[in-house]
């Protein structure tokens, strides 16, 4: 009676350490598989994320910083090729994060430039793929496995001859009935247990990958720490104007006294940078100038491209045309949409500019879209000159004459009041 007793623990005890070492192996094969087919290239897609959606801009930043973020002595195309399953995997991640929180994709451009940079660095370290050798199962669980089922077999040879030998009919039906009981109850351990470890492995990793996010968060925080405020770029702008409006005088060899009024119209030059402080203007790394100086003679017109980051500018192009020469002036289009400066000359084809874009960002909630798109035309400089310019298409030269009429008026009324200043000083000291 002992030695089937014997057998049945024997057989316990390899059950028991076959689903130790069984689990331990079935969880690292299926959290390997999972770190391979976050890896693997994608397969084609049917169908492209939609034109101007979140989904789409993320295609753009990931296609643009993993054609940018190159390792060193890597061929770009082998680089793209073996890490389109990590770009697809990481640009998932991210839209699933933030498509529904109604967020521009640019606002995240940091985060995708840091994920692809992290890329790079572990693909240069050789780390990329370090998870296989982590996740290689130990001798030690594979030996638990295969000597709990080679003693799970011995105690089987031990104690079921006796079960079935007292009991031919019940013994067997009650072993039968364990075997089968016992493989689907194993096989969902395995995958119980694997759920538990994959759940906890999971909530490590991603304490780790958001404290590195964190991390790279605060790194961009403090870099744009010091960045200007909407009154200093303004405040910049306006001098980089005064630079080149005295730079085209001296081009023409004009007098500040020959200038009647200067007026300018300034837009985006693709490509560049654009950005934007709450409830401001947008403001641009690179600007597409029109310089428009009156004189008694005529308008002279500068074309300048003006790269604001490195404060280098570049004429394109000069006019000279008569007043009488401008036939219209027009701006095409809804402001919050896209609106087109035209100005017509009787000889010659139109002179046009696109002063606004499209505007896609998502607003803040408590921002206008018409209020921001009138705040940059008019940081734009386009309401004062189509004054100037309407006014000339109006009324052409009568129109420049009775300007400076004006400005001679004034001029002699501050020259009056400070006289009288004088005088009045003057007679104060007299009476001292």
């Amino acid at each position: 009676m002992l030695d089937p007793l014997l057998g049945l623990l024997a057989g316990l005890v390899g059950l028991g350490a076959f689903c130790v070492g069984g689990a331990e192996r079935y969880y690292r094969a299926a959290r390997l598989r999972a770190k391979e087919a976050e890896i693997r290239p994608p397969r084609q897609r049917g169908r492209e994320a939609p034109q101007g959606g979140f989904a789409r801009k993320m295609d753009v930043l990931f296609n643009r910083y993993f054609g940018r973020y190159v390792p060193d002595g890597t061929d770009r195309t082998y680089w793209r090729s073996q890490t389109a399953g990590i770009q697809r995997h990481l640009r998932d991640e991210l839209v699933e994060l933030y498509r529904e929180q109604r967020i521009d994709a640019n606002r995240v451009a940091w985060l995708v430039r840091y994920l692809v940079g992290d890329v790079r660095r572990q693909w240069e370290q050789d780390t990329l793929t370090a998870y296989r050798q982590a996740l290689r199962t130990p001798v030690k669980a594979k030996a638990l496995q295969v000597g709990g089922l080679a003693l799970l077999a011995l105690g089987s040879l031990w104690f079921v001859p006796a079960v079935v030998t007292s009991a031919p009919l019940a013994g067997a039906g009650w072993i039968l009935l364990a075997v089968a009981s016992a493989v689907p109850a194993v096989r969902s351990s395995f995958r119980i247990v694997a759920e538990r470890r994959r759940v906890a492995d999971d909530q490590a990793e991603r304490e780790v990958k958001d404290a590195a996010r964190w991390a790279a968060y605060h790194r961009w925080c403090e870099k744009l720490s010091d960045k200007p405020s909407d009154t200093e770029m303004a405040a910049w702008l306006e001098s980089d104007r005064k630079v080149l409006v005295d730079k085209a005088m001296r081009q023409y060899r004009l007098h500040p006294s020959q200038i009647i009024a200067h007026a300018f119209i300034e837009a985006p030059a693709p490509p560049c940078k654009k950005a934007r402080y709450p409830q401001g203007p947008w403001r641009y790394s690179r600007y597409r100038l029109l310089l428009f100086l009156l004189t008694d003679d005529g308008v002279r017109q500068v074309n300048i491209d003006l790269d604001f980051e490195t404060v280098v500018s570049r004429v394109t192009q000069r006019l000279n045309y008569r007043f009488d020469a401008v036939a219209a002036v027009r701006i095409d289009g809804i402001a919050k949409q896209q609106q087109v400066f035209e100005l017509t000359l009787f000889s010659g084809e139109p002179i046009s500019l696109r002063v606004s874009e499209p505007e896609n960002e998502t607003l803040q909630y408590d921002e206008s879209a018409t209020k921001i798109a009138e705040l940059s035309l008019d940081a734009a400089g386009l309401g004062n000159t189509l004054h100037v310019l309407e006014g000339v298409a109006a009324e052409g030269k009568e129109w420049v004459k009775h300007r400076r009429r004006r400005a001679d008026e004034r001029l002699a009324e501050l020259g009056s009041a400070i006289r009288g200043s004088d005088d009045k000083a003057r007679r104060k000291r007299g009476t001292k």
